[in-house]
Order: C-alpha cells, then sequence, then structure tokens
C-alpha cells in the first residue's frame, strides 16, 4: 500500500506542475481491489474519457519512471471536471464520503450530503427534496 501512495503522490505532484490552477481536487480511493486515484480538473468536461484516459497514462508513465515499484502494484486514475464534480455523481459521493481526500481547496469533495436510516442501511439522498416534498422509500 506505502508503493500506491508514493505513486499517487507522484502522479499528483506532477500534475498540480503541469495544471497550476487548472488542478481542482483529488482523492483516492483505497476500499477497491485496485486503488482508484480521482482528478478534478477545472475546463475538460469536453474531453472525451477515452482522451482523460490517455492523460492519466502520460502521468501514469511519467510517475513510473521515477518510482520504483512491485509488479503488483497497481493504481488506477480517473479525471472527472469541475462541473462534474458539482453534479453530484454516485462515485464521486462515495469517494468523498469513504474515500481518502488527498487535496481540496474548492471542497468539491466536501459537500453535505442527507443520508437516512432504513431497516440498518443507509440511504443517501442525491436529488435535493423541496420542503413538503413527500418521497416514497420502497424496500425491494
Amino acid at each position: 500500500m506505502n508503493q500506491v501512495f508514493s505513486l499517487s503522490e507522484k502522479i499528483l505532484s506532477d500534475m498540480i506542475k503541469w495544471y497550476g490552477t487548472t488542478f481542482r481536487a483529488a482523492a483516492i480511493d483505497i476500499e477497491e481491489e485496485v486503488p482508484v486515484l480521482v482528478i478534478v480538473l477545472k475546463e475538460v468536461s469536453g474531453v472525451s474519457f477515452t482522451s482523460r484516459g490517455e492523460i492519466s497514462w502520460f502521468f501514469m508513465r511519467r510517475a513510473l519512471k521515477d518510482t520504483p515499484v512491485d509488479r503488483d502494484t497497481k493504481i488506477q486514475v480517473v479525471i472527472f471536471s469541475d462541473k462534474e464534480a458539482r453534479l453530484s455523481i454516485p462515485y464521486l459521493i462515495y469517494v468523498s464520503m469513504f474515500g481518502k481526500v488527498l487535496y481540496d481547496p474548492d471542497k468539491l469533495f466536501s459537500k453535505e450530503f442527507r443520508t437516512i436510516e432504513e431497516s440498518e442501511k443507509k440511504i443517501l439522498l442525491l436529488a435535493d427534496i423541496k420542503k413538503g416534498e413527500v418521497v416514497d422509500i420502497e424496500q425491494q
């Protein structure tokens, strides 16, 4: 796990130097089988997910040149735009609640989300519920 954090640190420092103020936030989800490094960049909403993967791989290759890791060390890098981070995408909410926020000056990962408990399970409410609106929660 230490190698994952070393590699993440190298990727993040390189991306912050490269993008400057365009780099908005970073978090890591270490609960997955392969840890996921989530990056939020400004103004990439028009960039395809394929191109975002190429950006991720570019920084991964640069980090692997300087950081010695075992063959078993794996990490994924996923890039979101700052606009997407404000849309309450379920995976970003999950990372903000259960992952480790590494850099977040704009509080993109630090939103307040309402949860309710139903039969010993927490249910995360993704939509804003208007005052007086009735919401049925069905158990399936």
